[in-house]
């Protein structure tokens, strides 16, 4: 992981066969990244 310079306070793994990560500065932000990530996984349920 190498993410662009900035204040980030949280990161999740929202592709895990791709292992594409985001990053986020607010609780705001992570929470919409940790809904990507649940929609993922309903539709990879074999992966996750």
């Amino acid at each position: 992981m190498k993410p662009s310079a900035g204040n980030w306070m949280y990161y999740v793994t929202v592709n895990l066969e791709t292992g594409e990560t985001k990053f986020a500065s607010t609780l705001d932000e992570q929470t919409k990244n940790t809904e990507e990530l649940k929609r993922y996984c309903s539709s990879h349920p074999d992966v996750c």
